[in-house]
């Protein structure tokens, strides 16, 4: 007698066209917005500051190391321009931690408009780079438009090394009832294989359920 073949049940499926559909949307968007990020290395010689640089490592790039001389960048007005976030892949010792600051170049200073920062330290990975983010509100955004704006690595313990900074616009993909996790690890396989490693930063904003893009090369 024959077996009957097992009917594939459409829901299955729903998942995978997810996926795909979602990823698609992302490099669409992230290909109109590669004009919308400007990265600084010390090849470029966009970082300033620090006590001495790295040499090249298994193909990680220089880096500076922070010591007592704060690490620094400057962006000009129009690289602000609908800026969402800004990140800097830094390096941490074990006991390293610092902080990452963002000022608007405008000579009126309050208190969004003037500086913004996030500190790091021991829950951020040792040994290896990781991307420390800013989030920008749209009032700092809206002035660092029009004036530029200076971010600043400053070391507090331990040993920190900055290999670069990126700027740019986000894209916030919502995920809703669907494992969070597993698109974004799909989208990251494909836009490493696309793009290059490092050249698309995603992280998951739990708050609001999305996964966020940053094209940074």
């Amino acid at each position: 007698m024959a077996k009957k073949s097992k009917k594939l049940n459409w829901w299955y499926a729903v998942p995978v066209v997810l996926v795909v559909a979602v990823t698609g949307y992302v490099i669409i968007i992230l290909t109109r917005a590669s004009d919308h990020y400007y990265s600084k290395t010390i090849d470029n010689n966009g970082l300033q500051g620090g006590t001495s640089t790295t040499s090249k490592n298994s193909g990680s790039g220089r880096a500076r190391i922070v010591g007592e001389t704060p690490v620094t960048v400057s962006y000009e007005a129009k690289e602000m321009a609908e800026a969402k976030k800004v990140c800097a892949s830094i390096n941490l010792s074990s006991n390293g931690a610092g902080k990452l600051t963002v000022e608007s170049g405008s000579p009126i200073v309050s208190l969004t408009t003037g500086s913004q920062s996030t500190n790091f330290g021991t829950t951020y990975r040792a040994g290896s780079y990781n991307d420390i983010c800013q989030d920008l509100d749209a009032v700092f955004v809206t002035v660092a438009s029009n004036y530029g704006a200076k971010v600043t690595i400053s070391q507090t313990g331990g040993e920190v090394k900055v290999k670069d900074f990126e700027v740019g616009t986000v894209l916030s993909i919502p995920f809703g009832k669907f494992d969070g996790v597993h698109l974004r690890g799909t989208m990251s396989g494909y836009f490493t294989t696309t793009y290059g490693k490092g050249a698309v930063m995603t992280s998951i904003n739990h708050e609001t359920k999305t996964i966020e893009c940053l094209r940074v090369s």
